[in-house]
C-alpha cells in the first residue's frame, strides 16, 4: 500500500491530481516535499517477517475510511 492509497481511502471520492515537483517543493518546503516524495510503500510482509510485530487493532487503512471524517477533518 502507498501514501497515494492511504489518501485516496481517507478522502474517498475526492481526485487527486499531479503536481510538478518543483511545485510541491515551492508550496510545502524541500525538505517536507522530498520526504513525501520517496516511493513509500507500506507492506505487511516487512513487518511480520522481519520485524515480528503483530497488530492488534484494525488496520490503518480501515481506520482511515471508518473513523477520519466522522473525527472531523476536511475532506
Amino acid at each position: 500500500m502507498t501514501v497515494a492509497d492511504l489518501y485516496r481511502v481517507a478522502h474517498a471520492g475526492t481526485k487527486q491530481t499531479a503536481e510538478e515537483v518543483d511545485a510541491t517543493r515551492a508550496r510545502l518546503g524541500a525538505a517536507f516535499a522530498d520526504a513525501l516524495l520517496l516511493d513509500q510503500v507500506v507492506s505487511e510482509n516487512v513487518r511480520s517477517r522481519e520485524v515480528g510485530w503483530r497488530p492488534t487493532r484494525t488496520s490503518l487503512q480501515d481506520e482511515l475510511a471508518a473513523g477520519y471524517r466522522s473525527a472531523g477533518q476536511p475532506a
